[in-house]
């Protein structure tokens, strides 16, 4: 079912009753996208980089590491190079690709990689990795309306991103943690991390990069949004919502506005008020 004819069908059921939906975090939703680059072999997270954080020297006892101090500044690197070379591949094709790549491997070696992604940055726009991973919706959400435009702007830009014509140098970095799942797996499990470390990996990490490595495809983004454009679904009650005793003893929530904000119909593929969807409403 498309996502107009989803939230059709769904705005012809609900029409006097949308659905309030709560959410428990602030953490953004990654969907997947198009990766044009193929089979992709790792710049900076190779084996024998991983190798050397486990087993220091070519020791046999296994090392246990700390996952943001450690790895997390690899995975990091990782993203930003497949950014850049998807970008110079989507520039310039495959030979231009192939040219960035090989200048990232040997600045890597050579310890003069944050230099050359600076310069790289210049022809290709900037990626920071850690505004994507750690990316949320913050305490600055004053209000049920400010957390319902933020979420809806989050899954908008995201779906942007998915459906870009040719494929997202974005969408590509995000990959970089699916990619590397195995060998991520092989140094966390199993004691392979500091008993510091695995509590705040458990509690502050992973989670997000499993919103990462296995985000909902475009379709379902475009069915949530054109949802919201209709007003059939409101997401409008985060974790930071308040509650309060009601005049009968019930909980009492501090409501969002009673009408929704109208939105731009990226569901749909129309403009304010002017998509299908809402008119047939």
């Amino acid at each position: 079912m498309t996502a107009h004819a989803c939230a059709t069908s769904a705005a012809a059921k609900s029409r006097d009753l949308p659905l309030f939906t709560f959410g428990h975090s602030l953490l953004r939703e990654i969907g997947t996208g198009i990766d044009p680059t193929g089979d992709y072999e790792p710049v900076v997270c190779t084996n024998e980089a991983f190798a050397a954080l486990t087993h220091p020297g070519g020791i046999a006892e296994r090392r246990r590491v700390d996952f943001c101090n450690d790895l997390l500044p690899l995975v990091f690197a990782e993203m930003q190079a497949r950014y850049l070379i998807c970008s110079a591949s989507l520039a310039g094709g495959a030979e231009r690709a192939a040219r960035e790549r090989s200048a990232l491997s040997a600045a890597w070696q050579q310890h003069r990689f944050a230099q050359v992604v600076e310069e790289m940055s210049v022809r290709y726009g900037r990626f920071d990795p850690a505004s994507h991973l750690f990316a949320s919706l913050d305490d600055r959400c004053a209000s049920g309306s400010d957390y319902e435009s933020g979420v809806y702007d989050m899954v908008a830009a995201d779906l942007d991103e998915s459906l870009a014509a040719g494929g997202s140098p974005v969408k590509a970095a995000q990959e970089v943690l699916r990619i590397l799942r195995d060998q991520l797996r092989s140094v966390i499990e199993f004691g392979g991390l500091t008993l510091e470390s695995y509590i705040d990996f458990q509690s502050r990490v992973r989670g997000r990069i499993n919103r990462m490595d296995a985000g909902p495809p475009p379709m379902r983004s475009q069915q949530l949004l054109a949802l919201m454009d209709a007003g059939v679904v409101r997401i409008c009650f985060g974790p930071i919502q308040k509650c309060a005793r009601g005049p009968t003893d019930a909980p009492s929530f501090d409501p969002p506005d009673s009408t929704p904000r109208p939105r731009h119909g990226h569901g749909c593929g129309a403009g304010p008020l002017g998509a299908p969807l809402i008119g047939a409403l």
